[in-house]
């Protein structure tokens, strides 16, 4: 996986309906560790929008970043359960999953999160797999 500005930017504007244009700098969003309703609030995502037309919404997977560490109302929290979604699973990394087998950061120290890593396991052993 490879965390960078371009991620950053366009993680929580790809999901808004009102206005697909706006970047970090705009939303106030500029980092994971902000969760979409707290800068946000009155915010239609796109899976909202489909879901009060009518549509079934459910995220399966990780869609937003996850944050709530092992509080699960925490974590539904940062999935927008209730307002963008019917229903909301997050998975968690398996064992094998956590083991780094290489990585480095990007930026050469520039911006510490900024980093790439090769985990052991699948796909199936990541919760984005």
């Amino acid at each position: 996986m490879l965390l960078c500005e371009h991620d950053k930017k366009y993680r929580a504007s790809m999901w808004e309906s009102d206005d697909w244009d706006r970047g970090a700098e705009q939303t106030g969003i500029v980092g994971n560790d902000t969760r979409l309703r707290e800068k946000l609030t009155d915010i239609v995502t796109m899976p909202q929008l489909f879901k009060e037309a009518g549509w079934q919404s459910h995220d399966i997977g990780k869609v937003y970043h996850l944050g709530g560490g092992k509080n699960p109302d925490a974590r539904q929290a940062w999935m927008d359960t209730g307002k963008s979604w019917h229903a909301a699973q997050a998975y968690e990394t398996t064992t094998a999953g956590k083991k780094l087998l290489s990585g480095r950061n990007v930026t050469d120290g520039a911006f510490p999160w900024c980093q790439w890593g090769a985990a052991a396991g699948s796909d199936d052993d990541q919760p984005d797999g």
